[in-house]
Formats: C-alpha cells, structure tokens, sequence
C-alpha cells in the first residue's frame, strides 16, 4: 500500500503515456490494460490490429504509428513504453517521428528486439503462416519486407552484408546505415530509459537483444553491450545515456512478456511517474 499511495497522489500530474503492443496483438491485450488504471495511458493501434502487426511491412507499421501520435499529441511531451517489436515502434516516434516541437520523455522497452532477431519470432496464430515460409532466401526480398511486419528486424549475423543492404526498417533505424545525426541526438535526449530482458525469453532470440546486444559473426557469441561497436561508436547515443546513468537494465526471470502486477505496481510504474 506504501508504494501505491505516491502513483494515486501523482496520477493527474504524469505525462502522457503512448503504449505499443506486440506482435500478433490488439490494444485490448490484458497485459496493457495494468497500465490503464494507474496513469495517464493510451494504447496507440496499428492498422487493424493483429493482423496487421504481422502482415503489414515494419516502416510501414512504424509510419502508421507516427501519423497517430502526431494527430493527438503534437507539441506535447509524452512517454514511451512499447511491448515487445511495439518498443522498435516506440523508438522509431523517438528518433524518426517529428513530434511538431514535442518530445519523449522516458523510454520503457519490454522485451524489445532493439538490435533485431535471428529468428523469425515464434508465433502461434493462424496469420502467422507466411513467417515460416521466408526465413531465409526470401526475408530480404522487397516483397516480403513489404508484407511481412518481423522481417523488418530480422538481423542475421551470418549475412549482414544483405541485412544492411536490403532490410527496409532496423539497419536505419541503429544508425547502422546512412546514420543521421538528428536520430542520435533525439534518442540521447531522452531523459530516462528501461530496457527489460526476459531470461527464458523464446520469442525475441538473442534474448540479449532487449539489452542492444547482439551475435558476433565470427563466433555466434553474444558481444557484450560495452564490448560491441555499436556501443562504443555510440550509433544511437545509447553510451551517452548509460555514462549519464539514465538506462535502467531490467532482468525478469520468465518468458516471454511474463510478469507480475507487482512488476507493473512496484517497477515500470514509478519509473514512468
């Protein structure tokens, strides 16, 4: 009760909170609706929903997703929290959004794939048929970038040559093709960041992925962040926040988009506060 007395009492002063699902989801998912009752949150729908989370081509999806938030919160400062490929859509109204004059304040990536997977995300509904069809030859083809929403974070360390050179929607987003300046500086402006890793994670894979780790091409090992060139080139300004000390890295012992309503109460919450 100690710890839920401050977020009532500060309830009418947060910022707004724009929340993004994940894959094969709706904004009417259960586990969103634990944000609801406690801040100033609106989940933000992409396209129909479900179907278009898997269907509909990541920048598209990301695109979609800047032109709703700008029609509401335009010239205001808001929160971010984006569950799952949700946080790639979250980082993309961070860095690639033009917010008219408005900006992110605090940034809550849950198990976002923030450096890609290197495998198409396991998924159990009926509209994920096609993913299994395109992993390999075809996941760069422009077609299936265009139409299939998990290809567009699909790194394989065994081939970034074509990763950097026909992925529609992650390599510009890390800056890790034709960086541009003004995503570094808007992301290193962000006034606070949580990234939350799931240990048994079997969606996101590496599930170090949530921390911006990734595979070395040469050993198939995790690089540690601090070890990786993204890190000490500093693609995104994420080393300028992490020396500021305004990243929060968050462990939680479960699977995928596993937790608690004590994590939600007692972690993600006062963090957004």
């Amino acid at each position: 009760m100690f710890l839920l007395i401050p977020l009532y009492f500060f309830l009418g002063q947060t910022l707004p909170t724009v929340l993004f699902h994940g894959l094969g989801d709706s904004c009417s998912w259960s586990l969103l609706k634990s944000f609801f009752s406690e801040i100033n949150a609106e989940c933000i729908e992409i396209g129909s929903g479900p179907s278009s989370s898997i269907l509909l081509g990541f920048l598209d999806q990301a695109k979609d997703a800047c032109i709703k938030v700008q029609e509401k919160y335009a010239g205001q400062t808001i929160n971010v929290v984006g569950l799952s490929q949700g946080a790639l859509i979250g980082r993309y109204i961070i860095t690639d959004c033009d917010l008219k004059g408005g900006r992110v304040s605090k940034y809550l990536s849950i198990g976002g794939p923030q450096m890609g997977v290197s495998v198409i995300p396991h998924c159990n509904s009926y509209l994920c048929w096609p993913l299994n069809k395109v992993v390999d030859s075809l996941v760069y083809t422009d077609y299936v970038q265009q139409h299939i929403g998990p290809a567009g974070y699909f790194r394989n360390h065994e081939d970034l040559d074509s990763y950097l050179k026909y992925n529609h929607f992650l390599p510009d987003l890390n800056n890790e093709r034709n960086p541009e300046c003004s995503r570094r500086q808007k992301f290193s402006s962000l006034d606070q960041v949580m990234l939350v890793k799931f240990l048994q994670d079997e969606m996101v894979l590496p599930k170090e992925s949530a921390f911006f780790e990734s595979v070395d091409p040469e050993t198939g090992l995790v690089i540690p962040l601090i070890q990786s060139e993204f890190y000490i080139q500093d693609y995104i300004g994420l080393k300028q926040l992490d020396q500021q000390r305004k990243i929060k890295f968050i462990e939680i012992d479960d699977s995928h988009l596993k937790w608690t309503d004590e994590i939600t109460k007692n972690v993600f919450i006062p963090f957004l506060i």
